[in-house]
């Protein structure tokens, strides 16, 4: 008897091919309210696994193989679609990360009015703190300070990442070296007085 597998709450299996051709043997895991976006842009199922580039891949309306990932993120042409728990067949937001064109440099999905909006740099020592913190992804800017990067933690709670990095005392606040509010690296984050002038 086979065993149905039943999808996380808020999430949706999609038919994959393992070779080209067969029978659909594997699935692919999405978030449900993707799904619709994906119908939008003429992607259809099944989807098949490459093991060339070990990308899950579909047809767009033109018939061309697109990577979904790539389709579901966004990423700038230049950096490459990575995945926080190392399985390429997971889709969902939370699991899709966006790594650096510098080593040990990883890009988060940042969102604005619930759409995709740019990408915060942040580096691999601090993205994995922050997962074991319980942050949450994508992270987020607000209409009220549209300068200063949310996230959202496990317990519910919402909180400035560069407060989380960097903790400033009561006299001090967290400034940019080169001025970009998303390059929430150690080498452009300092603290300075909290009166002070400064990125």
């Amino acid at each position: 008897m086979s065993q149905t597998i039943t999808a996380p709450e808020g999430c949706a299996f999609i038919p994959m091919l393992l070779a080209r051709g067969g029978e659909p043997t594997a699935h692919a895991l999405i978030d449900l309210a993707d799904a619709p976006y994906l119908e939008r842009l003429g992607i259809s199922s099944p989807w098949f696994f490459s093991r060339t580039t070990g990308r899950v891949l579909g047809r767009n309306a033109e018939g061309k193989e697109v990577p979904i990932a790539r389709m579901l993120a966004r990423p700038p042409r230049h950096l490459e679609m990575g995945y926080r728990d190392g399985d390429p067949t997971n889709l969902t937001r939370a699991n899709l990360i966006v790594v650096g064109d510098r080593e040990g440099v990883v890009h988060v999905p940042v969102h604005r009015q619930g759409r995709l909006h740019t990408y915060a740099a942040v580096d691999q020592e601090d993205f994995s703190s922050l997962q074991d913190q319980g942050a949450m992804f994508p992270w987020f800017l607000s209409d009220a300070q549209p300068t200063r990067i949310r996230a959202k933690l496990s317990n519910g709670k919402v909180v400035p990442v560069d407060l989380i990095l960097m903790k400033p005392g009561h006299a001090e606040k967290v400034a940019y070296r080169d001025g970009d509010h998303t390059n929430l690296t150690r080498d452009n984050l300092i603290l300075v007085e909290a009166n002070a002038a400064h990125g």
